[in-house]
């Protein structure tokens, strides 16, 4: 009796050992986040046939210029007005002016929450057309461009493919305002440089603070000595304000003014 009930219970266990190894699985599959759905890309990135670049954003100056980092090959800026055809800069490095004879044939853009749209592209372009040009909005597609000099070429992409995950919802208590760079001023004895910008809030009530401002030198980073109006400053929805940021003065050329995540390369001194 005694061995026959051994028999059975260790009958018992060698069935239940696999139900009880598939419920494990399914509790532990289910306990990580995203099951049953993709996970979030958590970057948003522009893949040109082979090579890929980090996205970042941009935007025109005041006076419809576009300024860009020189030094940055991996990344591609885009242009954040342009949502129907996509524009991307990309700095004149020896890697990004390559891409004029490589002749990539296409483009994919995917976003952090896993969008992606795929773009049969046309053969480079050599010239740039004026910036009203670039940033046509009129047809579906993507625009890539690398100038230098006052010449360089651009790429152009129709649109042939999207993949939506996730639809996007506005984000009430995102910043949303627009930053424009108006002048870059040094100072006489080059101590001290003042750069002046202007925020127009298009969102809910932002205060920005000495944390949102910087001045990027290749590894370093600077936070300004003083600002006027102080920091911090509260800009209230609908208005539209104008700052003023002292820094010390660059120690080297293609330094870059963030405003939250709005990024300048600064000129002029």
């Amino acid at each position: 009796m005694n061995k026959a009930t051994v028999y059975w219970s260790s009958l018992s266990s060698i069935r239940v050992i696999p139900i009880l190894l598939f419920i494990m699985l399914l509790v532990t599959s289910c306990d990580f986040p995203g099951f049953g759905q993709k996970p979030a890309c958590g970057q948003s990135v522009l893949k040109i046939g082979d090579i890929t670049y980090e996205i970042k954003e941009t935007k025109t100056k005041s006076d419809g210029s576009l300024k860009i980092s020189q030094k940055t090959p991996d990344i591609a800026y885009w242009v954040n007005q342009t949502a129907t055809n996509y524009v991307f800069a990309l700095s004149p490095t020896a890697e990004n002016l390559a891409l004029q004879t490589m002749n990539p044939e296409q483009a994919v853009l995917t976003w952090e929450n896993c969008n992606s749209s795929t773009y049969v592209l046309t053969a480079p372009q050599a010239g740039i057309p004026d910036m009203n040009t670039l940033l046509d909005q009129s047809f579906s597609g993507i625009t890539i461009f690398v100038q230098k000099d006052g010449s360089g070429f651009v790429i152009r992409g129709e649109l042939s493919g999207e993949e939506i995950q996730s639809f996007d919802t506005p984000d009430p208590s995102a910043i949303q305002a627009e930053i424009s760079l108006l002048e870059t001023i040094p100072a006489a004895d080059t101590t001290t440089i003042k750069v002046n910008v202007s925020i127009t809030n298009n969102g809910q009530t932002i205060t920005l603070t000495s944390n949102d401002v910087s001045l990027l030198i290749h590894d370093s980073i600077a936070i300004p000595l003083n600002s006027e109006p102080a920091l911090p400053k509260e800009i209230a929805s609908g208005a539209t304000e104008t700052l003023s940021f002292t820094f010390a003065y660059p120690n080297e050329p293609g330094a870059i003014l963030r405003v939250f995540d709005v990024e300048y390369e600064l000129e002029g001194y």
